[in-house]
């Protein structure tokens, strides 16, 4: 715990009471003057000036030192948010700091802030995860000079993210059929890796969800999957349970789930990294192709695939229950065949009337 700082009244002939204190960066002497003679007045000054000397504040806004600021955003703002969020946040924070030299926030600025994004460029990182950095620095930039620790803060520019990939590999997650996702069970090196395949490709459940679910989470009377901390939100959710993950978790448990991860870390690892690349093994040996830059299928184009299949059984606002996404239209967009919904409520239980051949129909029996 770091030391507190001591602010004393100084008295000098001639002058006006002033205030000293030491440095807690430097540990040099500073001194300020209250502007008055009055003990009493210069009492309160001394007292208001060591709170904020403690909290970080310097004698001017903006000289807060940069370590200061994140631990008090850490309690006070962060810790209100998601744990997935919250360790979103620390690690984009811990990569600025091995890459900027920061002292105060003043040195906080755009010139240090492209300098960073250059450097995450030249890591390769994807254009998202970039602006995922940049949003993650502008909130806590945004939280200080709301508290005014900040005078000003420096202007961020997202870098301009394609629109189309999201659906492209939507299109392509829609055509790994019941064939494909039985050929990547086949090549799976063990059960652990089946089921939390199972997860992914029956309930429609993110790779991180997947791999941690727990006996207790599951309750088939109800078919539902707890998912606690689920992602976009503070508070928890529930996958839905399809006859088809019914069967087989009832089949693997046959005297019941037990409770507990139902994935040990022996069978599937908990590194993101080593996922992914047991992942790419099995879809090579399986070989399955996807839309990813490498052509290999990842894990979550099952979560697409299911909310592909899900998309021409039930509604719109079903789906986005299936899916649980936050907006309708993040449903709407990638997963909706709108035009094919339309001709169904239209024409659904009538009959279908006597129509002349078009003229396509026309010229090809010519």
């Amino acid at each position: 715990m770091p030391e507190r700082t001591r602010v004393w009244i100084q008295q000098r002939k001639g002058r006006t009471l002033a205030l000293e204190w030491h440095d807690p960066t430097t540990g040099k002497r500073r001194t300020k003057s209250t502007g008055t003679n009055d003990w009493r007045a210069a009492e309160q000054q001394r007292a208001e000036l060591e709170v904020d000397l403690n909290r970080g504040v310097d004698v001017g806004a903006g000289q807060m030192r940069w370590s200061r600021l994140r631990e008090l955003y850490e309690t006070e703002k962060l810790i209100e948010t998601s744990p997935t969020n919250q360790k979103r946040a620390i690690d984009v924070f811990d990569s600025f700091e091995s890459h900027v030299k920061l002292t105060t926030i003043n040195s906080v600025t755009e010139r240090t802030i492209a300098a960073y994004v250059a450097t995450l460029r030249e890591r390769n990182l994807s254009p998202f995860t970039i602006q995922l950095h940049l949003r993650y620095l502008r909130a806590i930039l945004r939280w200080a000079y709301k508290r005014q620790y900040l005078v000003r803060v420096p202007t961020i520019e997202m870098p301009p993210v394609p629109k189309a990939i999201s659906r492209k590999k939507i299109r392509a997650a829609a055509n790994i059929t019941g064939e494909v996702f039985d050929r990547l069970l086949a090549a799976c090196p063990n059960d652990g890796w089946r089921l939390f395949l199972a997860f992914c490709w029956h309930a429609g459940l993110r790779s991180s969800e997947a791999r941690n679910v727990r006996g207790e989470d599951i309750d088939l009377e109800g078919h539902r999957i707890f998912i606690p901390n689920a992602k976009s939100r503070n508070s928890d959710e529930h996958a839905f349970i399809s006859p088809e993950l019914n069967a087989i978790l009832v089949g693997r448990y046959p005297k019941g789930i037990p409770s507990g991860q139902l994935i040990s870390k022996r069978e599937v690892s908990e590194d993101k990294s080593a996922i992914s690349g047991t992942f790419q093994k099995i879809a090579r040996r399986a070989g399955v192709k996807g839309a990813s830059k490498h052509d290999l299928v990842t894990i979550h184009d099952l979560r697409r695939a299911y909310g592909s299949r899900m998309a021409g059984r039930v509604p719109a606002q079903v789906l986005q229950r299936l899916m649980r996404h936050a907006n309708l239209s993040t449903t709407m967009s990638f997963y909706a065949d709108t035009e094919a919904a339309a001709v169904e409520a239209l024409w659904k239980d009538q009959p279908r009337p006597d129509v002349a051949p078009t003229w396509r129909e026309v010229e090809n029996v010519k």
